[in-house]
């Protein structure tokens, strides 16, 4: 119930098997998805004995965000929320009048100070600094850099400003820039148990940071081979364990899953998939593409014949 563990586990070596088997096993545990369709998903897999509380990162932010505002008695005031605005950037920048810095216009620049803030709230540090300036426009003049500080400043306390519930929303508000300003401000994950963080390859960063403070156990699951964008955010202080047994796949396919894991650029996991005894899986060689079902896995070494077999499908009205 104290423990920290990270868990790198392929698709298919039973992640969900694990949470039911928790959910028999009793304790206090909370699931926290990444959206809406993955709570629903492990709803129906416990059914009405599961015993695993569930709740999405998303009304957990808010939630949290909501109790910071209360805190401070400010009641009239609604807490930052995560959602997206209809301005466009150049109203925007107008908005805050916003000069054109290093970029050409204040519409370029204030997107270059939007991916200022990013790379900010990916990090541990608690403000805003040249560093992170310095990363997103490495040849700007010192004195540009430091205005890109200044307004990259004004910028991250007008997305987080309070608002009335008529005010119209200026700034979008993504999860990591909620859990960010969670983070400076202090803020805690109430107690819920043990914490299993579901699809954590795609867990936003500044997650960790709140973990880090959070008193109780938490276990994080996820398949770095299957990270949308950028790279898998690393557990700090959690033990690392890696579920490379397939419960799917027999041991006949294996070769063919390993030689599609190494088209990857690089190796996220050393330790081998292996295939299980319990089942038998057999491999089916195509002489030609033409032949392959509409349906199924593709692994592709080359994009363009990837966008080649996507029109193909398209035109056939195949299912992606």
């Amino acid at each position: 119930p104290d423990e920290h563990f990270s868990m790198a586990a392929y698709a298919g070596t039973g992640k969900t098997h694990l949470l039911l088997a928790l959910a028999e096993a009793g304790g206090r545990y909370t699931h926290l998805a990444p959206t809406a369709a993955h709570r629903q998903a492990l709803i129906q897999r416990l059914g009405t004995a599961g015993t695993i509380h569930s709740i999405t990162l998303y009304d957990l932010a808010n939630t949290m965000a909501a109790g910071v505002v209360r805190a401070q008695d400010t009641r009239w005031q609604q807490p930052p929320r995560v959602g997206q605005s209809i301005w466009s950037v150049a109203r925007q920048a107008e908005h805050l009048g916003i000069p054109a810095i290093v970029e050409a216009t204040p519409a370029s620049t204030l997107l270059l100070l939007f991916r200022l803030i990013r790379h900010w709230c990916f990090s541990q540090d608690p403000a805003i600094e040249l560093a992170h300036a310095r990363r997103v426009s490495p040849l700007a003049s010192a004195e540009d850099l430091a205005a890109c500080v200044a307004w990259a400043t004004k910028v991250w306390e007008a997305m987080l400003a309070p608002r009335s519930a008529r005010q119209e929303r200026v700034f979008s508000l993504n999860l990591f820039h909620l859990v960010k300003w969670l983070d400076v401000a202090g803020a805690g994950i109430p107690p819920m148990g043990t914490l299993l963080l579901d699809e954590a390859h795609d867990l936003p960063g500044p997650w960790y940071a709140l973990l880090r403070r959070y008193p109780q156990g938490w276990v994080t699951m996820g398949d770095p081979y299957q990270c949308l964008s950028g790279s898998v955010p690393h557990a700090p202080h959690a033990k690392a364990l890696v579920m490379a047994q397939s419960v799917r796949a027999g041991e006949q396919v294996t070769p063919i899953m390993q030689q599609v894991l190494e088209r990857h650029s690089e190796v996220l996991v050393h330790d081998l998939i292996r295939g299980s005894r319990e089942h038998v899986t057999r491999p089916c060689r195509y002489g030609e593409g033409d032949a392959l079902p509409d349906d199924g896995l593709r692994a592709y070494g080359r994009i363009w014949k990837l966008l080649e077999d996507a029109l193909w499908l398209n035109s056939r009205q195949g299912r992606f």
